[in-house]
Parts: structure tokens; sequence; C-alpha cells
């Protein structure tokens, strides 16, 4: 048996044995680069809605959130479960407490300016095996913000 991805990244047809060690090329994959953009949201609407809001950027659902002055954006989705931090419904309405949102479902913080997790991982979550903690705590993305002349929010994403 020969090995035919070699093939589709050749001119020519190789035909070296599939269990010789041999690279392949690494997968192209598209990447698009950062920009600014602009949201629907502004400062003055952050302070009517508890200091945080859930917008859309590029299809993807981010968590804004301001402390003490300071702008933040990390993914509303958490890292244990992709459950959204900030949801729709009552049961799904993450708190942020000491510059950390907590996850509604099991209690995770999660840092907003690094993502990381502050504290112990899933401490509302028992340690079962599939449903569980997991094996390992996973950081928030995060995303620079910042406020134009105008007051509306943009988003590095």
């Amino acid at each position: 048996m020969h090995c035919t991805h070699c093939a589709l990244f050749s001119e020519t047809l190789i035909t070296h044995p599939i269990n010789q060690l041999r690279p392949h090329p690494p997968a192209l994959i598209p990447t698009q680069a950062a920009s600014w953009t602009k949201v629907d949201l502004t400062k003055q609407d952050l302070s009517k809605s508890e200091g945080r809001a859930v917008v859309e950027v590029n299809g993807q659902k981010i968590l804004v959130a301001e402390v003490d002055g300071n702008l933040y954006a990390v993914s509303n989705k958490c890292t244990h479960l992709n459950l959204p931090l900030v949801g729709k419904t009552a049961i799904f309405q993450g708190k942020v407490a000491d510059k950390c949102i907590v996850c509604p479902a099991h209690g995770t913080a999660f840092d907003l300016q690094t993502g990381a997790v502050k504290g112990e991982w899933c401490p509302g979550f028992p340690d079962l095996p599939f449903v569980g903690k997991g094996t390992a705590s996973k950081p928030l993305p995060t995303f620079e913000a910042r406020v134009d002349a105008a007051g509306a929010i943009e988003i590095l994403a």
C-alpha cells in the first residue's frame, strides 16, 4: 500500500510505503486577519444592563463587561460544556465578581482580562466520568475591546 496523501501534493506520483516515516505537508487552514468591529452596543448601554452584554462578531457570541471602568470582552461560551455564560433565560445569567465572569451552570470563575480559570474548575459539578469535571481546566478566549469617540464599543476579532 502506498501513501496517496503525498501524491496529492506532488507533481509526480510518490510511491513510498505508508509504513515509512515521512513528514507530510501541513494542512492549509484559511486565516482571517483580526480587525476592529463596531458592535451594536455603547458604554451607556452597558451601564443599563448590569455592566455586561452579549454581542455577535463574525458569527461568534462575545460577552462584553465593564468592571471598575475597564472594558473586557471574552467568549460567551463556557469552555466546559459550551453553555452560554450570559444567555436569554434567567438560568443562564453568569455574574461578574472579582473581575471574573462566573459560569451559571457549574460555578467556574474566568478572569475577564486573561480568560484564565480562577479557583476550582467546575466546583458545582461532581467528578464523574463523561459528564463530570473533565481532566483539565480550559481558559476562555479573550478579545480586545475599546470605546470610540462617540461612545460605541469596538471588538478586535
